[in-house]
């Protein structure tokens, strides 16, 4: 399999689009705002959703004018607000209108799928989210032991 890498921006506008059009898209994630659920270099499988819940993570184009694969943290009436599982504070907003797609399937470096629908997993990221004063510390220790 061949890998391209293009710029964010237009490779982005392009799976939101292919989203739209019904199609799952497996991307590779880059970065470490998404730890620890998803870490740089894993594969995401994304799909479009009609209905948009809390914990989901979703691709999406923020009023700051960039794309961002952040976890839904708040849905009020079609403000979309999300945060990074590895950041400490910040959010970015959109409206529901401008969620490309939500991640189905996170595929780790060695080739595990996890699915992000499972109860064990909605159940870890209830209770991440509800930790945003401690992951400060949880996150120095989980990169010191496991990055």
């Amino acid at each position: 399999m061949e890998i391209l890498s293009l710029p964010n921006e237009p490779f982005l506008r392009e799976v939101s689009a292919l989203l739209a059009e019904g199609r799952h898209v497996t991307i590779r994630a880059k970065g470490n705002s998404m730890l620890p659920f998803i870490h740089d270099g894993d594969d995401v499988e994304l799909y479009a959703k009609k209905e948009l819940r809390v914990g989901d993570i979703a691709l999406a184009y923020t009023r700051e004018k960039k794309y961002v694969l952040h976890r839904i943290v708040e849905i009020k009436e079609n403000c979309v607000t999300l945060m990074g599982d590895g950041n400490v504070a910040g959010t970015e907003h959109c409206s529901k209108e401008d969620v490309g797609g939500v991640v189905l399937y996170v595929f780790d470096g060695k080739g595990r799928k996890k699915d992000c629908g499972g109860r064990f997993v909605r159940l870890s990221v209830w209770v991440w989210m509800h930790t945003v004063p401690l992951r400060r510390y949880v996150l120095g220790i989980y990169r010191r032991l496991c990055v």
